[in-house]
């Protein structure tokens, strides 16, 4: 039974790999949405003179980025192979752009780019010190939320995870995206129980497994399922 459960929680860092294979997927490709598809192209006519400002900002880098993507997952099909990206410079320009506006929509999409390319170069710690700027506009917006996503899984991966909870936190009270709120629960239960708060983790579990107009057949359910056997088992 010892070994069951130590293989369903091998530490926060084997997040994504255990709690959301499936949700891995989706995130990139919301990422990759917010990114490819223009978001900014709609932020950017609107009237807010300094998201637009922002978004001009963002926009030599999302290239290089884009470029960096493809180059991270080549197509063999293609005929001609994406350009060279200098990984540390654009690195250090995300990293630059994020300190220097750290309220704004442009930052947040940066902030998942930096995440990204950080998570390859091994240099979380660094985007996590440059992150603590980030805050969610609104728990509301979907863009942010993402962002915030992210940035409690890279406090959780630091050990950080009363403040990864506090992070979540936002996107857990929004009455939208709740669509991420499986996803989120699942974390929260595994920081939780890292901390020792055995009954705080099963709450989130149950959050997932009675959570109303989802269907009770996702992933995710039986993902909770299984880490509250786990955990029940654990305490017996």
């Amino acid at each position: 039974m010892t070994q069951i459960f130590d293989s369903l929680h091998m530490g926060l860092e084997k997040v994504v790999e255990m709690a959301s294979k499936n949700i891995k997927a989706i995130l990139g490709a919301l990422v990759a949405l917010l990114v490819l598809g223009g978001i900014w192209t709609g932020l950017n006519v609107s009237k807010n003179s300094k998201e637009k400002a922002g978004f001009s900002a963002l926009s030599p880098f999302e290239r290089d980025y884009n470029n960096w993507k493809v180059a991270q997952n080549p197509n063999p099909e293609a005929t001609e192979k994406p350009p060279v990206v200098d990984q540390e410079k654009l690195f250090n320009d995300l990293t630059q752009l994020v300190k220097s506006k750290p309220d704004l929509k442009a930052t947040q999409l940066a902030s998942l780019m930096l995440a990204d390319l950080g998570f390859t170069l091994g240099k979380e710690k660094e985007v996590l010190e440059t992150l603590s700027s980030v805050k969610a506009s609104t728990s509301d917006d979907l863009l942010s939320s993402i962002a915030m996503i992210k940035k409690g899984d890279l406090q959780a991966n630091q050990n950080q995870c009363d403040q990864a909870l506090a992070t979540w936190s936002t996107i857990l009270k929004s009455k939208k995206n709740v669509f991420l709120k499986d996803l989120v629960h699942l974390k929260s239960g595994l920081c939780e129980e890292k901390l020792a708060q055995k009954e705080k983790a099963l709450a989130h579990y149950d959050s997932v497994i009675n959570m109303k107009d989802l269907k009770a057949d996702r992933w995710a359910y039986k993902e909770a399922q299984k880490y509250k056997r786990a955990l029940s088992w654990s305490q017996n």
